[in-house]
């Protein structure tokens, strides 16, 4: 059975000052776990659960897309490409593949499955010259799709560079579980973060993502 394949935008976590006594490393792009990405809307967004999304150690994605809920169950085997906007480019940074039928409705129009392989690497793929062309940065792309049959071959090219690529999924596992850890911390203690960041040059200014997002809200800082 032909295998689909589908590249779909998530919310990264954004570029931390260097030095940043909470996000410690910067060249590995993880889900935006601090909620800190300027353009998300919701609490629980589309994109790899590294951690886990009951932060239980299996790897999940969710996503909210009622089409691919039911396109994917027409298929054994699915790739689920992940593409970021960061900075001014998107890069590709890894796949996850599941088993097409592995997958369950958790809140309503919210979906998720969990992966039987993953691959994430901080050697990613500039596809910016591609998607601004295309006008593809917030498009799901579908090797199945009618309308652009030209997606599966771009879709395979892209998965066979991710392949080459290292795989360094325990560096995301372990940061996407420290992240995790430190936001549930802060949402125990409201000066959480004003204790880790006293004395940093960044503090509470909008250079740093992390206040950026605290300025953004009006919050009382």
């Amino acid at each position: 059975m032909e295998t689909l394949l589908i590249s779909s935008p998530f919310y990264p976590l954004p570029l931390f000052p260097e030095g940043c006594r909470i996000v410690k490393e910067n060249g590995i792009i993880v889900r935006d776990i601090l909620h800190c990405y300027p353009r998300r809307k919701g609490e629980i967004e589309n994109g790899p659960y590294l951690e886990g999304y009951m932060n239980d150690g299996q790897i999940d994605y969710l996503f909210y897309f009622e089409e691919i809920s039911e396109l994917i169950q027409e298929y054994a085997m699915a790739y689920f490409l992940f593409r970021v906007r960061y900075g001014y480019h998107d890069f590709l940074i890894g796949y996850c593949k599941t088993d097409g039928k592995n997958y369950k409705q958790i809140k309503p129009g919210v979906y998720i499955l969990s992966a039987a392989e993953v691959h994430f690497t901080s050697q990613v793929i500039d596809i910016t010259e591609i998607t601004g062309v295309y006008n593809l940065q917030d498009k799901i792309m579908k090797s199945n799709s009618i309308n652009h049959p030209e997606y599966a071959d771009l879709l395979q090219e892209w998965l066979k560079k991710l392949k080459m690529t290292k795989n360094e999924i325990d560096l995301f596992i372990s940061k996407s579980k420290s992240l995790r850890q430190i936001r549930e911390e802060s949402e125990k203690d409201n000066k959480y973060f004003e204790q880790k960041c006293l004395g940093c040059s960044f503090f509470k200014k909008r250079d740093c993502p992390l206040w950026n997002k605290f300025l953004r809200m009006g919050a009382d800082i």
